[in-house]
Parts: C-alpha cells; sequence; structure tokens
C-alpha cells in the first residue's frame, strides 16, 4: 500500500510516486528507422523503462515497442500501437509510460490524437524524462508544447537532411532509389558507368543503353518494338541499389512499356540527372552515356512515332501531326467522320466549357493538302537563293566555334579550381578548422558557382551542337532539293503520299492555320428566333526550309459554325 501523508490543512495527500506505484501499468517504445533497429536502439529503450521500474519498485502489465515506424504513422496504425489501443480499450492499465514523449509522435497532429484516444479510456500519459502528467491541465498544456517543440524538432531535421541530400546530389553522388541501367556506384558514392555485360544481347549495359537511344533516334525501332525484342530473347532486368545496403531485386523478362519509357526519357543519360526535392528540381552531374543532340532526336522521334500511329486511324491523312493551330498551340487532326482537319481545342471531350474551347476553323483535308503540296513542290523546282543566304548564315557561327571553344577551355579549368576548392574545404572541416555551419555555407557557394559554369558551358556547347545540326539539316535540305528536283513531277503524278510526306517533313517544318472570327451572321427561325453563325477566315501558314518568314496562304474552311462562340 502507499504512504499517506497529512498536508497542513488536516486532509490526506498522495506523492506524485506514490500516484505512479498505483496507477502504471504499460510502457511503450518506437525506433523510426531499419538502421535505428540493428544499432539497438529499441533495447535502449527497454533498459532505461526497466531500470526506471526497478528503480521505483513500478508493477507493469504490458509492454508495446514498434520497430523501424514513423512517428508520423497514427498510433492506431502501428502494429505495436495498434494492440496497446485494444488492450486499453478492455481496460488493462490505466497510465502508459513512455521514455519521451516523441515516441509517441513525431508531429503534433500524431500526439494529439495519440492523446485523445488514450484519454477517451481514461489513460493518462507519462514521460520518464520530461516533467509532465496529463492527468493535470498543467501537465496537458506541457503534453502540447513538448510535443510542439518534436514537430519543431522533426521539421529542423527535415531541412538539414534534404539540405545535406541536395549537396550529395550537386556533386553527383547516389542519394537513393534504382540505380539507371548502365551505371553503378563507386565505394564513395559517385555515379560511374558499369562493365556488367547482358550476357543474351553480348553487351555491356552502356554499350546497349548507348545503342539503344541511337536506333530510337534513327526510327530503326520503337519503345514496343524493343519491348518485344527484349522479351522474346529472354533479357532479365532487376532494380539495384547502392548504400550501406547494396541489394538486387531481381524481375522477371517480360518487358513493359513503362521500363524502356523510364529509361528513354532519363535525362540521367545525356550527364544531368535530376531529383525532386523541397528546394526544388537539383542537377546531378553524371558521366553521359549519349550526347544531347541524340537524346533530344530520340524523344523527337517517340513523339513522331505516336502521333503517327495509325491503329485509330479510320482515314489516311497527309499532313497528320504535322499542322498546328497558331490561337492556341494545339494540334490540327483529321476527323474521323469525314476528310476534315480540326483543332483538338474545339473538342467537347477535350474542352467540356465552350467558352473554353479554340475557335479555329475547320478546314478541307483535300484542301489543305494540296496547298501544302503545292507550295512544297514549287520550292522544290526554284528553290531560289534560299540556300545561298542559309549557308552564309551558317558560315557565321562555324567561325565563332574557334572562339566558343576557347571558351570552354577556361570553363572546364575553372571547374577544375572548384573541384579543389571543395576539397579544401574538407580538409579544414576534418581539421577542425572551420565549424559545421561554415564548411555547409562555403559548399554551397561552391556548389553554385560550380552550377553557373556548368550552365555557361552547356550554352556553348548548345551553340556548336545547333551550328552542327544545321550544317547537317542544310546538307540534306540541299541532297532533297538535287536528288528530287527531277522527281517531283513522277510524285505529283503517282500521287505517292509516301514520297509526298518525306519531302513535306524535310522540306516545311512548320504548318500553322491561323483563325480570324468575323461578325456573327444570322438567320432567322420560322419561330421568329435568330440563330447565329460564327464565320471565320482561316489563313496557312507554311515556313519552308530555309526561309525565315512564313509564306500567307488564305484557305477556304467551313466557315460558318452553328454554335460557336463569339
Amino acid at each position: 500500500m502507499p504512504s499517506v501523508s497529512k498536508s497542513k490543512h488536516g486532509r490526506s495527500s498522495k506523492s506524485l510516486l506514490d500516484s505512479v506505484v498505483v496507477d502504471l501499468n504499460a510502457e511503450y517504445g518506437r525506433t523510426s528507422t531499419d538502421e535505428q533497429v540493428d544499432a539497438g536502439t529499441i533495447q535502449n529503450q527497454r533498459d532505461f523503462l526497466s531500470n526506471y521500474r526497478g528503480l521505483y519498485d513500478l508493477p507493469c502489465a504490458g509492454q508495446y515497442y514498434d520497430d523501424g515506424v514513423s512517428g508520423t504513422v497514427p498510433l492506431g496504425e502501428r502494429p505495436e500501437g495498434r494492440r496497446l489501443l485494444e488492450d486499453v480499450r478492455a481496460g488493462k492499465f490505466k497510465v502508459l509510460l513512455v521514455y519521451r514523449l516523441d515516441r509517441l509522435g513525431r508531429n503534433l497532429k500524431s500526439l494529439l490524437e495519440a492523446l485523445e484516444e488514450l484519454d477517451d479510456c481514461g489513460v493518462t500519459i507519462r514521460s520518464a524524462t520530461e516533467p509532465f502528467d496529463t492527468a493535470t491541465a498543467i501537465g496537458r498544456f506541457m503534453f502540447q508544447l513538448l510535443g510542439s517543440l518534436a514537430e519543431l524538432e522533426r521539421a529542423t531535421i527535415a531541412e538539414r537532411t534534404t539540405g545535406g541530400r541536395d549537396r550529395v546530389a550537386r556533386s553527383g553522388r547516389y542519394t537513393g532509389g534504382p540505380i539507371p541501367l548502365g551505371f553503378d556506384v563507386d565505394e564513395e558514392g559517385y555515379y560511374v558507368l558499369t562493365d556488367r555485360v547482358i550476357p543474351v544481347l553480348g553487351q555491356a549495359e552502356p554499350e546497349y543503353i548507348a545503342d539503344f537511344f541511337s536506333r530510337i533516334a534513327d526510327r530503326e525501332t520503337t519503345l514496343n518494338a524493343e519491348r518485344t525484342r527484349l522479351s522474346t530473347l529472354g533479357v532479365p532486368h532487376a532494380s539495384r541499389y547502392g548504400g550501406k545496403k547494396r541489394r538486387v531485386i531481381e524481375k522477371n523478362t517480360n518487358w513493359s512499356l513503362n521500363n524502356l519509357a523510364s529509361i528513354i526519357h532519363n535525362t540521367v543519360y545525356m550527364g544531368t540527372g535530376k531529383i525532386e526535392s523541397r528546394n526544388g528540381t537539383v542537377d546531378r552531374p553524371v558521366p553521359a552515356l549519349v550526347d544531347a543532340k541524340t537524346w533530344e532526336r530520340a524523344q523527337a522521334a517517340l513523339i513522331t512515332n505516336r502521333t503517327l500511329a495509325k491503329r485509330n486511324a479510320k482515314h489516311d491523312y497527309l499532313l497528320r501531326g504535322l499542322v498546328r493551330c497558331a490561337n492556341c498551340r494545339g494540334s490540327y487532326t483529321g476527323t474521323s467522320g469525314g476528310r476534315l482537319y480540326r483543332c483538338t481545342n474545339m473538342s467537347r471531350a477535350i474542352k467540356a466549357d465552350l467558352a473554353e474551347r479554340c475557335i479555329a476553323a475547320d478546314v478541307s483535308a483535300h484542301l489543305l493538302e494540296k496547298k501544302v503540296w503545292t507550295e512544297v513542290k514549287a520550292f522544290v523546282k526554284d528553290p531560289g537563293g534560299a540556300i545561298e543566304d542559309a549557308q552564309a548564315v551558317l558560315r557565321a557561327r562555324l567561325d565563332g566555334s574557334a572562339t566558343r571553344a576557347e571558351q570552354a577551355r577556361t570553363l572546364a579549368g575553372e571547374l577544375t579550381e572548384k573541384e579543389r576548392e571543395r576539397e579544401r574545404v574538407r580538409t579544414l572541416y576534418r581539421r577542425g578548422k572551420i565549424t559545421d555551419a561554415e564548411a555547409e555555407a562555403d559548399l554551397d557557394a561552391i556548389a553554385s558557382e560550380t552550377a553557373d559554369i556548368r550552365a555557361l558551358l552547356d550554352s556553348l556547347r548548345v551553340r556548336d551542337d545547333l551550328a552542327t545540326a544545321q550544317e547537317a539539316y542544310l546538307s540534306d535540305v540541299g541532297t532533297a532539293l538535287l536528288s528530287m528536283g527531277e522527281n517531283v513531277e513522277r510524285i505529283d503524278a503517282a500521287d505517292d503520299h509516301a514520297a509526298k510526306r518525306r519531302l513535306i517533313e524535310l522540306l516545311a517544318p512548320r504548318l500553322e492555320i491561323a483563325t480570324e472570327l468575323l461578325e456573327a451572321a444570322g438567320t432567322v427561325r420560322p419561330d421568329g428566333r435568330v440563330r447565329k453563325r460564327a464565320v471565320k477566315s482561316a489563313t496557312l501558314r507554311v515556313t519552308l526550309a530555309l526561309r525565315a518568314e512564313p509564306s500567307q496562304i488564305a484557305i477556304a474552311s467551313n466557315t460558318a459554325t452553328p454554335g460557336a462562340r463569339r
């Protein structure tokens, strides 16, 4: 029995310890991560609470410990927390002892939810290391105050963790998640090209990735064809993870389009991986497997393959996927019900609200295709001075390549110096010459300056790539004009759609239709109501290869559209 003392007013009272002896029946503990489980953190809590109970001779009817469960998970959704609440509702104990308040939850919401559930069953919470008791008003206030401090601590840790992860990523090191095919992580955590071989293909992973991008970019294959090839050959694929616990999750040999799309759309293969952070997108430099030009060509090829897919097409439209709407920047597509081109943003399925739909006019497919082909055919037969003008612009760009090369060498030297600065900061930190905050600020500044230098290098590279691309395009156009000049009449006479399409893609890189809404015309119905019809004027803009200004061609269209918005 607990000891009872007399107050100065003659009433009996119990000490806090006596109250604990009478009421204490259960204890709860928790760790957040698998690493804490491995480190024995949960056992430390068990030992502390066991010693605490032994010191004060406290009984305990139940022990509940959740290993590797985040403090943001509600108590009732944790394995041991769920069992604890079941015993609470069964009335097995009236007081819950914890090592520290943040073991119940790491944010105020989780803590208050736990307090409410326990309080409803008449259970109070006491901490072995913090001065509060939820049986009293001041104790409940202290509970909420400590809960707010726990949430602040968690937010601060998360902020520092995010900042640290961003710094690691900017240095080109691994921060978690699956390692992309073709890469590995070295002992220092940096991404490196792997030497793993895909036995069925007889290729190293980096070699296969480079070949895959090239074949997609050159339109020698598609994602669907590649999926079929890899699955048929039985090429295995797996998810690999780095870090302290390196592991490989083997998967089957049935490749999906998502598997291949995640490769072809990943910027990591052209030397810049990206991670999403609460601070925004962070670039992570890695060794490049393909150049930027090949990567962009692969993306363009996928768009073309998707646009030209005939599985849903009921009519053969010559300009499928090539015509844009100048009004809303949407695409003109062939309609399924007749030979018309229509802006996709006019569709009720796309824009349910009439006021949000584009005003673009429908255009006769026969007329539009005839106008475009006539323009391209005339250009093939008489390109005028377009080639000479383009060659002059190209020469000017190529003349600056030597200067850009010198600038690139200077910037590369600056990058090397930034790496030396980074190493000096690390050395000073290891020797205790600078504090954590100073090292962090210096490394952040160096990372920011390094990113600026890389951006300048990228801009120089883009200019060189542009000049190279223009040179190749000019060569393609010139060759086509020479070879097709004599054959264009034959193509026209035979109505060879495939040959027409190739010439239009090459010589008319931009086709747009601009629509102007004129005054609405009205007709009077028999019932006296006026039915308004929007009158539209449509203009075809054809930008031919090597010409800066587009040709403006008025085209007849379905200009009287009932019910269109004014």
